[in-house]
């Protein structure tokens, strides 16, 4: 000891630079303070962290946003503020936590309360930060999403309701027209029915009447010219009404064939096409020739052979009337299921493509409604200077009958 009776005392101070770990402990804290600022402003989705007993101690803006409790409002409350009371009673905070303690992340869509007691739709995953740091929780309002896939299901079933209240309507017009086309149809027929029958009965009336008129008159001018003759020349006047007399007789004989030709219903469509070819080129000194393949009598009904041989009446008589023709060729032919009548000419043509001249002119009209009564197609091609082609195209029953036994 030193003298006077002083007590002499040792110390050793011992300095450690911690510059480097206050610099580590800085960053840390601005990290976690750039870590906040930064989950802080997600304000489209909530986020917040809890203790190991569910008490909120951090609360983000868009925690804020989307459940409308301020940050001083809730923290330090039990996060099952934020279930509905049906959740809370089945306890489902506590098998949240549960669920993210054993396995580390809870995820699940459920319906969340706000603070004005309304319920948003949420997805949200509640996460374990450490077996004694407690959990975060970030959820996603889904309310605008539910909002739009109800709306979409709403617009979705008034389409659908308006695309059958529009199926309904188009079917019940469908049915309406069909309706009307098939009464059409009916009425189109009875009409044809009853021009054939008038046809018939005016050409029985030219043939028995008329035509048994001219041939008295001719047979009795033929006896005057006769007596004349034999005591003097005949007179110019007499041989010119003889003459007139014989023309009068062989139009009239004409007329009453074209209007209905007995062969039609002796012998079918083949043979009366045939010999009203051979008649129209004679009397119209136009070049016309007909030829059939594999066609037979009985393969179309009787109504179908009369509009097919009134088709092909009508397209010559239009080709006397507006062709200005030298040639004619018609054909009839049978095969693969089909009956084609085609009528070619080569004359000045017309412009198919002109829906005034293709619907409404030179007897079109009339070759349609006659095809449409017995679901025929009528096909028309013709262009100025290029002639003019008629296809009339029907299906057959394959089964050719004797043509006697079409005769009514």
């Amino acid at each position: 000891m030193p003298d006077g009776g002083e007590h002499q005392i040792d110390m050793t101070i011992t300095f450690q630079d911690i510059t480097e770990q206050r610099r580590t402990e800085e960053r840390l804290r601005q990290g976690e303070e750039r870590l906040r600022l930064l989950i802080d402003s997600a304000t489209d989705c909530a986020i917040f962290t809890m203790t190991t007993e569910g008490i909120i101690d951090w609360w983000n803006a868009g925690a804020e946003r989307m459940f409308g409790f301020r940050a001083d409002e809730i923290v330090g409350r039990h996060f099952e503020l934020l279930f509905t009371a049906e959740d809370r009673a089945a306890g489902v905070p506590a098998e949240e936590l549960k669920q993210a303690f054993e396995t580390g992340e809870s995820t699940r869509e459920r319906s969340q309360l706000r603070k004005d007691g309304s319920v948003c739709c949420c997805r949200g995953t509640t996460t374990r930060l450490g077996k004694a740091l407690g959990f975060a929780s970030i959820a996603r309002d889904l309310s605008v999403q539910q909002r739009a896939i109800e709306a979409l299901r709403a617009v979705r079933v008034d389409f659908e309701a308006r695309l059958r209240e529009r199926t309904d309507a188009l079917e019940a017009e469908v049915r309406a027209r069909a309706t009307a086309h098939h009464r059409m149809r009916g009425l189109l027929k009875k009409i044809v029915t009853a021009q054939e029958d008038e046809r018939a009965r005016i050409a029985r009336d030219l043939h028995d009447q008329l035509g048994q008129q001219l041939t008295a008159l001719r047979l009795a001018l033929e006896q005057c010219t006769g007596r004349v003759a034999s005591v003097a020349p005949t007179a110019p006047e007499l041989d010119r009404a003889l003459q007139l007399t014989r023309e009068i007789d062989r139009e009239v004989d004409f007329l009453a064939w074209e209007l209905r030709p007995a062969i039609l219903d002796d012998l079918g469509l083949g043979a009366a096409l045939h010999r009203y070819v051979r008649e129209w080129s004679s009397h119209y000194g136009i070049g016309a020739e007909y030829r059939d393949h594999g066609f037979k009598s009985g393969l179309i009904s009787r109504e179908a052979e009369v509009v097919f041989y009134r088709v092909a009446q009508e397209a010559l008589n239009n080709v006397t009337k507006h062709a200005h023709a030298s040639r004619v060729d018609v054909l009839l032919e049978a095969g693969d299921g089909t009956v084609v009548l085609v009528v070619e000419d080569n004359g000045i043509g017309f412009d198919a493509s002109d829906h005034r001249t293709r619907d409404n002119g030179i007897g079109l009209v009339g070759m349609r409604e006659r095809a449409a009564i017995i679901g025929a197609e009528l096909q028309i091609e013709s262009a100025p200077g290029d002639g003019t082609s008629i296809f009339l195209r029907a299906g057959h029953t394959g089964t050719p009958s004797d043509p006697l036994e079409h005769t009514p």
